[in-house]
């Protein structure tokens, strides 16, 4: 586990840091994917196709963002 840092508001590392701790809370794991698979399968199943589209779309910018 990461060590946490103190950064206070101001400081030239305020804007990296921020963008760290954004990272790391939209890391999308093996688990995750594997759920938000089975679930655009199931929209499908129902009809719901342009749910699972628009649930696929959602997925790709969360990791986009994250690399």
């Amino acid at each position: 586990m990461k060590k946490k840092r103190a950064v206070k508001e101001g400081s030239p590392f305020e804007e990296e840091y921020i963008l760290d701790s954004v990272k790391e809370e939209t890391k999308c794991n093996p688990d995750d994917k594997t759920s938000v698979k089975d679930l655009m399968q199931v929209l499908v199943l129902f009809g719901m196709v342009a749910e699972a589209c628009q649930l696929h779309s959602y997925i790709e910018k969360v990791i986009k963002a994250s690399h």
